[in-house]
């Protein structure tokens, strides 16, 4: 097997393209144009597409990027993080160094894809030891895995597993909003009323929209880094910048924003991804000075809960974080795993012992 990586999607070879959109890219959040979006719109972005070729044929298929001196404390949680803030006390840190993250940017899904997984191992060997000599990275971070085939195959190629932030999902097959409300108990149901009248006195108002629709990006964008700027438990390592962010006028329409105005004012917003049968929360911004006030974080979501009910979207994954929030709203935790690699086999093992004992 032949593994060639690749720092820009159009300098993959034509014939390589063609095979790689379709058999792999089969999502509107897995696809050409989110790739190359991507590649415009984040300024301190180094992405990697990382081709496995076997018989002139492409079996296994990955996208990430590279990060330099990065502190991986930042993407563990829970015993794995205190075990590691316990080993910097002791001058023993292994976490920072330069990274290269198999994943997709910027989103829950995971970046890597294979046609099957006979020829995984030797994919994932051979392309460990290509970046580690060609892109003189010291570790490897695999995330977004929700897959068991997946999973082992990535511990049976040396990765070390580690528990991870879990998804959220929301059974949103209902034929009205009002079915959907009477799916929750009693208080929750007069809850999501209540905050709906909040909202609706306040004055707010909820408008979707295209991308096409929207003249202005840079209150959205202020927005966006506002919240992402308080988003201590999962930093984005890569963003957006000011002058980048209003690209997302050039996307397709299967994005809908969903824009929350008060007297003519945006104080807050939230981006969906629509799929083939179900829709993804993925980005969400507030002024955290009206929209606590009118409760607009929770009517984004009964929102974006009407547009599925209504475009018979089938559930909603709603990401990461604020999980009160979610499981109030009828959500499921979706359980994800990371995994990693280290060049030094010393520190592999180091590390091995340690999340072993930690997680028995």
């Amino acid at each position: 097997m032949d593994i060639i990586i690749h720092k820009k999607y159009n300098n993959i070879a034509k014939e390589h393209r063609e095979i790689i959109e379709e058999n792999f890219l089969n999502s509107n959040e897995f696809s050409k144009e989110w790739f190359l979006f991507l590649e415009k719109s984040l300024p301190e972005y180094e992405p990697l597409y990382i081709i496995g070729l076997m018989n002139n044929n492409i079996v296994n298929f990955c996208t990430g990027y590279n990060i330099k001196k990065l502190d991986m404390r930042l993407y563990l949680s829970g015993i794995s993080k205190t075990i590691v803030n316990f080993l910097e006390r002791i001058h023993l840190n292994l976490f920072k160094f330069n990274v290269v993250f198999l994943t997709n940017p910027l989103s829950n899904y995971c970046g890597i894809k294979s046609e099957n997984y006979s020829s995984f191992n030797e994919f994932m060997e051979k392309s460990k030891r290509k970046i580690y000599r060609e892109l003189k990275s010291a570790s490897i971070f695999a995330n977004n895995i929700y897959d068991e085939e997946l999973s082992e195959n990535l511990s049976e190629s040396g990765f070390i597993k580690i528990p991870f932030y879990p998804n959220t999902v929301l059974n949103t097959a209902y034929e009205t909003f009002d079915s959907y409300l009477a799916s929750l108990n009693k208080k929750k149901r007069w809850d999501v009323r209540n905050k709906i009248k909040i909202f609706n006195n306040y004055g707010a108002e909820i408008h979707m929209m295209d991308n096409k629709d929207i003249g202005d990006f840079d209150d959205i964008y202020m927005l966006y880094k506002n919240t992402s700027q308080k988003n201590d438990d999962f930093p984005n390592l890569i963003n957006y910048s000011k002058e980048t962010f209003c690209n997302w006028k050039d996307m397709s329409n299967a994005y809908k924003w969903i824009i929350i105005k008060v007297k003519e004012r945006v104080i807050g917003f939230a981006l969906l991804v629509k799929e083939e049968n179900f829709l993804l929360f993925k980005h969400v911004g507030l002024d955290y000075k009206d929209s606590k006030e009118c409760y607009a974080y929770f009517n984004l979501y009964y929102a974006a809960i009407k547009y599925a009910i209504e475009g018979n979207y089938q559930f909603m994954y709603c990401g990461t974080t604020t999980y009160d929030t979610k499981k109030s709203l009828g959500c499921e935790l979706v359980e994800t795993s990371s995994y990693i690699s280290f060049k030094s086999k010393y520190v592999q093992k180091i590390i091995t012992r340690i999340l072993t004992r930690a997680f028995k």
